[in-house]
Order: structure tokens, then C-alpha cells, then sequence
């Protein structure tokens, strides 16, 4: 009796564990996709050519702002004028 029951139920488990997995596959291929906005910098726009080096330095900047480090020189002029001090990644 008992294991009727555990066979059961673990059958039950199973059957809705499969149940759930192709509910979420099917939600997710239906979601429309979002587009990621942390490397915009490297697509194209209206079929024009992508300008790599703006985009590598819209990363840095943004990169700079966010850990406080002086890899562009708009950020190391910026602590050279005003003193601030910045993070050294050893």
C-alpha cells in the first residue's frame, strides 16, 4: 500500500515537472525579445557602418562612471583638475 503510493506521487511529480517545462519553453518563445541596451554601442542604425571605437569608448566612460576608475582621459582630467580620487585596480 505504501508503495503505491509513493509510486504515485512520485509519478505525479514527474508528470507535473513536465508539465511546468514545456510551459515556461512555451512562454519564453512566445515573449517578444527585448533588446539588450548594454552593448547598443555595436549595432547598426538605419543600415549605417557601426563605429567601433565610439562604441568601445561609450563602454569605457560608462564603465568609468559606474567603478570609479580612470581608464579614458575624460575621466583622469577630471581627477587631475578636481582632485577626486579614483579607485587604482591593482
Amino acid at each position: 500500500m505504501m508503495k503505491k503510493l509513493a509510486l504515485r506521487l512520485a509519478l505525479l511529480a514527474a508528470a507535473a515537472f513536465s508539465l511546468q517545462s514545456c510551459r515556461t519553453e512555451e512562454d519564453l518563445i512566445q515573449s517578444p525579445q527585448e533588446t539588450e541596451k548594454r552593448f547598443q554601442a555595436f549595432t547598426s542604425r538605419n543600415g549605417e557602418p557601426v563605429d567601433y571605437p565610439r562604441g568601445y569608448k561609450l563602454l569605457l566612460e560608462k564603465y568609468d562612471s559606474i567603478y570609479s576608475t580612470a581608464y579614458t582621459g575624460k575621466t583622469f582630467l577630471k581627477t587631475v583638475f578636481w582632485g577626486k580620487p579614483f579607485r587604482k585596480n591593482i
